[in-house]
This record gives C-alpha cells, sequence and structure tokens, in this order.
C-alpha cells in the first residue's frame, strides 16, 4: 500500500509542477486543442452512426451526401 501511495504522490507532485509552471495562455492553448480533438471524434462518431443507419435502409450515395451536407 506504501508503495501505491508513494508513487501516486510522485506522479500527483509532477502533474502539479507541470501544471504550476504553464501561463494562462498555454492552459488556453492546451483547452482548446483537447475541445478540437473532442469536436472532431465526437463528428466523427455521429457521421459514421449516421451512414451506418442510412446503410441499413438501403439509401442512394446522393441521397446520404445531400443529407450530410
Amino acid at each position: 500500500m506504501e508503495k501505491i501511495s508513494s508513487a501516486l504522490a510522485y506522479v500527483l507532485a509532477l502533474a502539479l509542477a507541470f501544471i504550476g509552471a504553464l501561463s494562462p495562455q498555454d492552459i488556453a492553448f492546451y483547452v482548446a486543442a483537447v475541445a478540437a480533438a473532442a469536436t472532431c471524434l465526437i463528428n466523427w462518431y455521429y457521421r459514421r452512426k449516421s451512414y451506418f443507419l442510412l446503410k441499413e435502409v438501403v439509401i442512394r450515395r446522393e441521397v446520404f451526401d445531400e443529407l450530410n451536407r
């Protein structure tokens, strides 16, 4: 148990040291980068989901492209 808590303390200290060294602009950049990546992944997921749903119904490619432009 002591090994785990010691390792956790070191990891937490390292993370806090990294965060403490960041300027507000750096923090804003990292938050924006994570938000952009999350948006990209969410769009990919729902486009893929809608494609498979429309594929089940056997819809023409032109109709699919028109719905997803």
